[in-house]
């Protein structure tokens, strides 16, 4: 009954690409275990060694690309920028930094793709990367290692074929342990724009051939957007706390991922992304309640 599935995950399980990507996880994971100075960097957090990660995959795997360099090295600045230079009303530049790294980095990457999924790499890069952003602001920084591994298994779930996915799934399981206590690795702001453009370009090369899969696969981050966006609109907390979240989260990926990712064509997968997403908000919101409120 299972044959199908257990010969897919086999296939992760051994190749090259998640069993490399899987021990340079384990290395950052490692460095931040043993390093204090690592875990209180301002500058340098998780997410960008994962970035790194991803960065160097694809170089080995699909050539050089200075365009895609080029892109992430202004994200990174600009990033650090937002995180060391900028104050809050001063932060027009950097976000302006922000979005050029997005677009060289969506245009100038050498990917094969439709315009409107080009156009779709910035959105994503600065809509994700700002809900990591909203999630540090706000104590919710702990659970990001946990959401970003859940939408990672999503994203492979997606697209289960392609190299880079892989490469994705191994690295960032490691990193499921890394930001609650006792780690707390920070997230920062160069992390979390150069990590939404790594995903991204990963997504949109892995699914060019089905275009609704990236929109399922982009989708399996619609828990940490709407969780940013309701932040912002009212004090939260969830009833259950922590694991109440997680879980509105996997069954969101799991709906992203293998219906609307994999079960329906293009024109579908964009409206049930966005009912999928009006019911995860509403869900959340519903689930509001000074009962057991999420680490803070």
């Amino acid at each position: 009954m299972f044959e199908e599935e257990i010969e897919t995950l086999n296939g992760l399980l051994t190749s090259v690409e998640f069993l490399g990507g899987f021990v340079a996880g384990l290395a950052v994971l490692v460095a931040f275990a043993v390093s204090r100075r690592l875990r209180a960097s301002r500058s340098i957090g998780y997410a960008a060694w994962t970035a790194v990660i991803l960065a160097v995959a694809l170089y080995l795997d699909f050539g050089r690309r200075l365009g895609a360099f080029a892109g992430l090295a202004v994200l990174a600045i600009s990033g650090w920028w937002l995180d060391n230079r900028s104050k809050e009303g001063d932060r027009i530049l950097p976000w302006a930094g922000v979005l050029t790294g997005a677009v060289v980095f969506a245009w100038r990457s050498g990917l094969e793709a439709p315009d409107w999924a080009l156009a779709a790499i910035p959105v994503f890069v600065i809509g994700v990367g700002a809900s990591f952003l909203r999630w540090r602001e706000t104590g919710l920084g702990r659970l990001l290692g946990p959401v970003i591994a859940i939408a990672a298994i999503g994203i492979w779930a997606t697209i289960p074929d392609t190299e880079m996915a892989r490469v994705l799934l191994g690295c960032t399981l490691p990193l499921f342990v890394i930001t609650p206590l006792p780690l707390e690795a920070p997230i920062t702001a160069s992390g979390a724009m150069t990590l939404a453009a790594m995903i991204a370009w990963i997504v949109v090369q892995g699914g060019a051939d089905r275009p609704a899969s990236i929109v399922g696969a982009m989708g399996c981050f619609t828990v940490p957007v709407v969780i940013a966006f309701l932040i912002g609109a009212r004090s939260l907390s969830i009833r259950g706390g922590a694991a109440t979240l997680i879980g509105i989260h996997v069954v969101t990926a799991v709906i992203s991922s293998r219906l609307i990712g994999l079960a329906i064509p293009f024109t579908p997968a964009v409206g049930s992304l966005t009912i999928l997403a009006g019911l995860a908000t509403v869900v959340l919101w519903v689930a509001s309640s000074p009962r057991r409120p999420l680490p803070t």
